[in-house]
């Protein structure tokens, strides 16, 4: 009898014991993984793609590409202003800390105007019309990086370190106050030597690293089927409305279209990812084919859906860029050389028919169909056919600041022993071995 009372005393001890650890342990890590959530909320924080600040920061490392890309074709890239420039483009783009970000791009507007007004005085500048068009005063790179100074100007960087600094001091406060009753209570002490851990907070917000993702800037679909977005339109009136009157013929051959769309600059991006993007964003269908022109980058691509792949593959397109496009391209006749390519894909995509072109282009059109084909051929070509048609930083800091209240209000409860667990163990004890003891004796 003494030897069932005996272990019946020490199996409760036991189960208290157990309860007592278990739910400190429980507590305690619930209340970390709280507190974790929030550090996990700070973390996506500073990486979204979507952010304010991600997409002024991609402003600004666009106009230094435009800006790097028309200066490395006429200074060599050991030079001074080059060096300084791309030096500041890619601290702003790679993985570097806020702080870091916010001084080089105090360097970047001063750095920029070096490199523009060293370009203005370039005689090989001074003879190309587009890149002296580019690099002129007003001109589209002086207006890109106007544009990016007012996105990402001071104040904002100001604005935006502000914000991390406030969710890192809402996370330290979390952070320190969980600490200090882990290290200060029975419970905290029972849930230390189960394994629970002491929470690592936040030094310094703007230590915080991140890297900026270069955007891809596809203008909305024209109503017709060009779209000339570059500063100097480099596409005449005439040939506008002669490529539209083109694609109209072409859809009643076959059912697809022929777009055209002319940019300055891709930001970086290959022009075959460039022209998919647009293909898709704009809905285009499997007969339709789209020309894309980056002046500035002097690229040139043409995508299109499966069937319209089918005729234009890429060597089809190798022969049709080498000798009805690159020669005009290269000269700068670009309202020419889409023209005359335009002309001659389309006639490919009509087969076995015949487009008629009667009236359109001008008289150079059919001495430009018929040039001989030079014997350099282009780099640039096809691309395989294209398939038919994050949540932002201040929703996530407001998430995270949530979560940190939710924390705080049920923090009480989080901590407390089970006491309920433990009265319910004790009486199932009694009963099972004293009540039946008690009986007994009766």
């Amino acid at each position: 009898m003494k030897l069932r009372t005996g272990t019946a005393f020490v199996l409760m001890i036991c189960l208290i014991v157990f309860s007592v650890g278990f739910g400190a342990y429980r507590g305690w890590s619930r209340e970390r993984a709280e507190v974790e959530k929030a550090y996990d909320g700070l973390n996506e924080l500073v990486s979204s793609s979507n952010s304010r600040l991600e997409d002024m920061l991609s402003r600004r490392v666009e106009a230094a590409n435009s800006l790097l890309t028309v200066a490395r074709r006429h200074l060599p890239d050991t030079d001074e202003a080059i060096r300084a420039l791309t030096e500041d483009r890619d601290t702003l783009a790679n993985q570097s800390s806020l702080a870091e970000k916010a001084e080089a791009n105090r360097r970047f507007a001063q750095h920029a105007e070096a490199l523009l007004a060293l370009l203005a005085q370039q005689p090989s500048v001074q003879q190309n019309a587009r890149d002296l068009a580019y690099v002129a005063q007003p001109g589209y790179l002086r207006t890109v990086l106007q544009n990016s100074e007012a996105q990402a100007s001071e104040d904002q960087f100001t604005q935006a370190v502000q914000s991390f600094s406030d969710a890192v001091a809402q996370y330290n406060l979390a952070a320190d106050d969980y600490n200090r009753e882990l290290n200060g209570s029975f419970s905290g002490w029972v849930a230390r030597l189960l394994g629970v851990k002491a929470i690592d907070r936040f030094s310094d917000a703007t230590q915080i690293s991140f890297s900026v993702s270069p955007a891809l800037r596809i203008p909305p679909r024209p109503q017709g089927a060009v779209a000339d977005m570059t500063l100097m339109s480099v596409l005449d009136e005439q040939t506008v409305t002669d490529l539209e009157t083109l694609s109209q013929r072409l859809e009643q051959a076959t059912g697809g279209r022929l777009y055209v769309l002319a940019v300055d600059f891709l930001n970086k991006a290959s022009p075959e990812d460039y022209a998919r993007a647009t293909f898709e964003q704009w809905g285009l269908k499997s007969r339709d084919a789209l020309l894309v022109m980056a002046v500035g980058d002097h690229s040139r691509v043409i995508t299109g859906g499966s069937d319209a792949l089918k005729v234009l593959d890429q060597i089809t397109l190798d022969r049709l860029f080498g000798r009805y496009f690159d020669p005009l391209y290269q000269n700068l006749e670009y309202s020419r050389a889409a023209a005359t390519l335009a002309q001659a894909a389309a006639q490919e995509l009509a087969k076995p028919k015949t487009l008629d072109v009667s009236g359109l282009f001008g008289s150079f059109a059919e001495a430009d169909l018929t040039e001989k084909e030079p014997e350099k051929e282009p780099g640039q070509s096809a691309q395989k056919p294209a398939e038919e048609g994050g949540a932002s930083l201040t929703h996530i800091l407001n998430t995270m600041l949530n979560n940190v209240q939710q924390l705080n209000e049920s923090k009480a409860s989080a901590r407390r022993f089970n006491w309920r667990g433990v009265l319910i163990w004790g009486l199932v004890i009694y009963f099972i071995f004293f009540r039946k003891k008690s009986r007994k004796r009766r």
